[in-house]
């Protein structure tokens, strides 16, 4: 999620990482989980920070509360989708144990659309408190693999085009006599 939240501040977007995990901020965790995707590092060619030090410094925010209905409802009544980090097999109970991630849209007063890109692309409709449950259900070594990212526009949206550039020929021009280098 960490990774996902970066991407997002690099392609326009403020990101905000929604986790409460107490081991967020874990170096050890962090050097365990770098160690998997690199296990013949040494440990003195580690990363002097860890992953989510790394993303704030780059100006992702970070608030430290408990994925909510609430908060999704929120960001989802200001049009906003949001992103989750999820256990696939407590949305639907065919799937593996793990973590994916999808997009969270409007549904309706009891349930959220939910985009799964690691399952056929699909739109489902699923229950609120199944996909809050997806998403604290989690168990990973990855801290921030139960977490949400709320984003918003960095710079607004222009809601209209540009002004017409002005006439080339209406350009006032120097007055005679003056030296042109």
């Amino acid at each position: 999620m960490t990774e996902v939240a970066d991407c997002l501040l690099q392609h326009g977007l403020h990101a905000t990482l929604i986790n409460a995990n107490p081991l967020l901020f874990s170096k050890k965790i962090w050097d365990q989980i770098f160690l998997l995707d690199y296990p013949k590092t040494t440990p003195e060619k580690l990363p002097a920070i860890h992953e989510v030090e790394r993303m704030m410094k780059k100006g992702v925010y970070l608030k430290r509360l408990l994925p909510s209905m609430s908060i999704i409802d929120e960001e989802l009544a200001r049009e906003r989708p949001l992103i989750i980090s999820y256990n696939p097999a407590l949305v639907e109970t065919m799937r593996p144990q793990g973590v994916s991630h999808a997009i969270i849209s409007v549904g309706d007063a009891e349930h959220y659309m939910l985009f799964e890109p690691d399952y056929d692309n699909a739109f489902s409709k699923q229950p609120k408190q199944r996909v809050l449950y997806a998403i604290t259900g989690i168990r990973s070594n990855d801290p921030s693999a139960d977490s949400i990212i709320l984003s918003t526009v960095k710079t607004p949206i222009p809601t209209e085009p540009p002004a017409t550039p002005p006439d080339i020929d209406s350009v006032e021009h120097d007055k005679v006599g003056t030296n042109h280098a």
